[in-house]
């Protein structure tokens, strides 16, 4: 019963919620707050100068009035609030900021009232830095920061000091600091009051057999070797173009969006290459499950180093044998991840040998080392436990 919530947690999203590769953790945490906690996430915001032109139809519907959404059993609420300038934009523009913080205020508060009457206390969790200026929406509130990313580093791992300085200003004005790896740990364990971890999981659906409905991956013939996830910069796209060259009866399998189509084309003129653009999350395990093996093929720099990667556990989860590149986070797996130094030689080495091997005998044991990392295992046994603690929720 709403009538009973005494905390609300309010999740600022850094993406959209449909394509946010947070939206089954928050789910899975919005399942196992105790009765008296409710959440609400706040989408991405409705602008004046980025929504109209990007997302014309989202500005139309939503520019006139903030509807509340249930996204489940009335324990996650979703909200798209209006600010005037782009979180980006608005940062170069000390005024703006103001005025988004003012905007937000006005429809974050009242929203509160409406949906948790009975609420009196508030905790705001962001996902960046630059997502810091929220937390004057609301007076008196509880602040997390999850730190996923070594925000300090670019992609190709130069350092920022900007944006360190910014993060910096981000631990040291938070209650609670997550992170998702050891590495960004030992360097922000200084600078913040309470740091704790929080790895990658996936969902429970990954888990459970389903019914493979057709799909044009079925076209692509075997060995098919695969990639889930974003095609940017950080994937060694140099090795695997050396790699399938070479391999021309081994077909590369691309799932998900394309960060600059440019940095493929030499890859993506190969016949052995297929992108096969994105697919609904809830289709991803079927997919997998067509996988003969999974790839991780990242880049071996600062920015990496530190890094965890959600699509490790959903190929485990779905019982896919993994070649990634030898990181320090990614060792903890090395009992059930076969890892490659970063070199085109090791990588097709350490492909060779995984088509070798029995997937039906390997599976259950890869799906067991998944388990751990369950969405739900990690919200009720590591995430409560430490929001209870810190929060009083």
């Amino acid at each position: 019963m709403r009538s009973a919530i005494d905390t609300v947690l309010i999740v600022h999203l850094s993406r959209a919620w449909r394509t946010f590769h947070r939206r089954h953790m928050l789910l899975a945490l919005a399942g196992a707050l105790p009765r008296t906690a409710g959440m609400i996430c706040v989408d991405r915001p409705i602008t004046f100068d980025v929504t109209p032109w990007k997302y014309p139809r989202k500005f139309w519907t939503g520019i006139w009035r903030m509807r509340p959404k249930c996204e489940q059993d009335d324990g996650l609420w979703i909200i798209t609030p209006r600010v005037l300038l782009h979180d980006l934009v608005a940062a170069r523009i000390p005024w703006s900021i103001q005025v988004n913080r003012r905007l937000l205020a006005s429809q974050l508060a009242p929203a509160v009232r409406r949906l948790f009457p009975s609420a009196r206390n508030v905790v705001q969790w962001i996902y960046h830095p630059v997502q810091r200026w929220v937390f004057g929406a609301l007076e008196d509130t509880g602040r997390i920061y999850e730190c996923y990313d070594d925000h300090s580093r670019l992609p190709l791992g130069a350092f920022d000091e900007a944006a360190w300085q910014s993060e910096l200003e981000t631990l040291r004005s938070v209650d609670l600091t997550f992170v998702t790896t050891q590495g960004l740990m030992q360097s922000r364990r200084l600078y913040s009051s309470r740091l704790e971890l929080l790895p990658n999981g996936v969902a429970d659906f990954f888990f459970a057999e389903m019914p493979q409905s057709p799909d044009t991956i079925d076209n692509v013939p075997r060995p098919r070797i695969g990639y889930l996830g974003n095609a940017r910069s950080i994937v060694n796209f140099e090795i695997l173009e050396e790699v399938f060259r070479r391999r021309s009866e081994w077909n590369l399998v691309f799932v998900g969006p394309v960060e600059r189509w440019d940095a493929v084309r030499e890859l993506k003129a190969l016949r052995n290459v297929h992108f096969l653009g994105t697919r609904p999350h809830e289709q991803i395990p079927g997919i997998l499950r067509r996988f003969d093996a999974g790839l991780v093929p990242l880049r071996d720099n600062e920015f990496t180093r530190v890094m965890s990667t959600l699509k490790l556990c959903e190929y485990l989860a779905a019982g896919v044998p993994v070649v990634a590149t030898d990181l320090p986070e990614l060792r903890r797996f090395v009992d059930v991840v076969r890892l490659a130094p970063c070199n085109a030689l090791a990588f097709e080495d350490a492909i060779k040998e995984t088509l070798l091997l029995d997937r039906s005998a390997l599976a259950p044991r890869l799906i067991e080392a998944a388990r751990p990392y369950s969405w739900n295992t990690i919200c009720r046994q590591q995430v409560v436990p430490v929001l209870k603690e810190v929060f009083q929720i």
